[in-house]
């Protein structure tokens, strides 16, 4: 049932909607048709929908206008239901209204995070996954980027931008702390050594279109061979490659002055990237500098194991190593740290 209620008392207070729309093009109709719908408020007089209607009644120096009284414990909650089959929520309002619905005291009763995203979501017309990266895009974005998308309502072209910002700032981040000499050399000499180093692939991050360059700054070939490696005299070294740079590790191997003595292919087990042909194996080259233990009979030269992260070598590979190897032994440009080992590099957290 509706009531008439002056529009001067009606309390309108910060509103998730922040665009308008036509106002002249709704006064224009209401003032032709009237008012088709009242506008919605709380038993206090809280407007909770109908801000458009209002601001129209305004334009038309209308003073009075048909409301409905409804008692509601979120506001939030009845103007999302209202603007869902009429003007739609830009993306950032979206967010706005799943935040707004976190902190209503019926949400207190629902801790597991997920669920919570699932009921937002349902609230808003949103996928949980569009919803998210809605929240990452408003959290890294700056203005330019969020007015664009809420503009064009076009979500995946600006988380787009901010995932390709965040993995500039973040390979700056470890080029600062290297320059600066804030990550450690590793002290000592050791018997076995792994090396992966940041090959310069020349490739720019895109979330689209180049998903495969490197996380960490790239190194020249120049400054890879510049590398003291601390082998002690009798040292094994196992150097990961790929197709493209298997020239320049047999050079690597011959400059840092270990014998080249076998190749170790890893069958990732799926299909990846590639122009010529599509690759699915990466290699390890083994050096041996003096005479270092060797008493293992049965290594295999292929790994078969599936690939996980971009970069993140395989498990029976470092398995093989302890189990047959003796010996300090290093991870350098390592991205996870290993009990037994020493590691180096600018992400050796990256994995667990």
């Amino acid at each position: 049932m509706s009531n008439i209620m002056r529009i001067s008392d009606i309390n309108i207070k910060a509103r998730i909607r922040k665009d308008m729309g036509d106002l002249q093009e709704l006064a224009d109709s209401i003032e032709k048709l009237g008012l088709l719908h009242p506008v919605v408020v709380g038993i206090d007089g809280d407007l909770i929908c109908g801000e458009r209607r209002v601001e129209a009644y305004k334009l038309l120096a209308l003073t009075d206008i048909a409301v409905t009284i409804v008692d509601m414990e979120n506001n939030q909650a009845g103007e999302l239901d209202e603007n869902t089959v009429r003007k739609d929520f830009t993306p950032s309002e979206k967010v706005e209204i799943w935040e707004s619905m976190e902190k209503h005291s019926k949400w207190d009763q629902c801790s597991d995070s997920e669920r919570r995203v699932v009921r937002a979501a349902k609230a808003t017309g949103t996928s949980t996954d569009t919803l998210s990266k809605i929240k990452q895009v408003i959290k890294h974005a700056d203005q330019e980027v969020i007015a664009e998308m809420d503009t064009t309502g076009n979500v995946s072209e600006a988380y787009k931008k901010v995932k390709k910002k965040k993995r500039e700032l973040d390979i700056a981040k470890q080029r600062e702390a290297i320059e600066l000499g804030e990550i450690e050399l590793p002290s000592g000499l050791f018997d076995i050594i792994v090396i992966d180093p940041p090959w310069n692939y020349g490739r720019k991050y895109d979330p689209e279109t180049s998903r495969v360059a490197n996380p960490y700054p790239e190194m020249s070939i120049e400054e890879i061979e510049q590398i003291d490696i601390p082998c002690a005299d009798n040292c094994v070294l196992w150097l990961w490659t790929t197709h493209k740079f298997l020239p320049a590790a047999f050079d690597l191997l011959k400059k840092w002055g270990f014998d080249y003595k076998a190749t170790m292919v890893w069958d990732k087990q799926k299909m990846g990237m590639g122009y010529w042909l599509r690759m699915q194996t990466e290699f390890c080259l083994l050096g041996i500098k003096g005479s270092p233990l060797w008493g293992a009979k049965d290594i295999r030269d292929i790994i078969h194991e599936s690939r996980r992260e971009h970069s993140r070598k395989p498990e029976s590979f470092y398995q093989m190593i302890e189990e047959h190897f003796p010996g300090r032994k290093l991870d350098y440009f390592s991205r996870q740290q290993r009990d037994g080992w020493d590691s180096y590099g600018s992400k050796t957290e990256m994995f667990k």
